[in-house]
């Protein structure tokens, strides 16, 4: 374990105030020099969603839209030339019937992107929203199962292959622990996150408000992984799945768990966000 002490943050990364340090794992700081190398994590998340739907709408999203779509954020499109690169082979899992998902697009950006719990709920609920109006739960529940994929198994396993790559023998071995820690927790915290959504639908409102008070970390890879590793494996005396949200300055909830380390990171991170709202 590392400590570091933080003065400026950005999404997708632990944070702390300045008077105080925060224990961060080397399993998962590894994880987050790896995620920054894709590129999303410096930049707003209206800005990378606002590009995706601007490339979508030129046709089936293909590989080629996909060199499109991330030469339009400034991303380097280099390892996608190479079939069996581990980056190339992560954003290959998002095909679907020989085109990329927007929704699992979106929602890699969103998990790593900057901007507030508030916006990026927004624009998940718009990714996934198949009606006009009204997210239905099956959506919800293939957000939530997505979310955990890419953020507590792709980004992981990309960043494992990366290592064993450069044949650091230290490293690695920090990571796959760390790992085995999310493996353990990830099943039990997924379906305890989807306790939290027990309606057959939700408005846009009705959603925002949903994953702001009480589901935050669905929407950072980091706080995900924070909460697996921290909150849900090893909770505190005052924890408890079934309590009700509390949203008072210096007690937030997380998935209904009180003094959610999860949460915390989340509220620090976005209180300065730098988007402009998309419609």
């Amino acid at each position: 374990m590392v400590q570091i002490p933080i003065t400026k943050v950005e999404m997708g990364c632990l944070c702390v105030n300045s008077q105080k340090e925060q224990t961060i794992d080397e399993g998962e700081s590894t994880i987050q020099q790896y995620e920054a190398s894709l590129g999303f994590s410096h930049l707003p998340v209206d800005v990378i969603i606002a590009a995706l739907e601007e490339t979508s709408g030129q046709g089936k999203f293909n590989l080629q839209l996909l060199r499109t779509w991330l030469s339009k954020l400034n991303i380097s499109t280099d390892r996608l030339n190479n079939e069996s690169d581990s980056v190339a082979c992560m954003y290959a899992t998002f095909l679907e019937k020989g085109r990329y998902s927007i929704c699992k697009l979106g929602l890699l950006a969103l998990l790593l992107g900057e901007g507030s719990a508030e916006r990026k709920a927004t624009l998940l609920f718009r990714l996934y929203c198949k009606s006009s109006k009204d997210l239905v739960h099956t959506d919800v529940e293939s957000m939530v199962e997505t979310a955990f994929d890419i953020a507590l198994q792709q980004l992981p396993s990309l960043v494992e292959k990366e290592t064993i790559a450069l044949r650091d023998i230290d490293v690695l071995r920090k990571l796959q622990k760390y790992r085995e820690r999310l493996v353990k927790s990830s099943n039990q915290l997924q379906s305890s996150l989807l306790q939290t959504f027990l309606a057959s639908s939700y408005s846009e409102a009705e959603f925002v408000e949903l994953v702001k008070t009480n589901a935050a970390c669905l929407v950072s890879a980091q706080s995900l992984r924070t909460y697996a590793c921290t909150d849900f494996l090893e909770p505190t005396k005052e924890s408890s799945m079934s309590q009700p949200s509390s949203v008072t300055p210096h007690s937030q909830t997380n998935l209904r768990v009180k003094n959610s380390k999860a949460r915390t990171t989340m509220e620090r991170s976005v209180k300065t966000p730098r988007s402009n709202r998309h419609s």
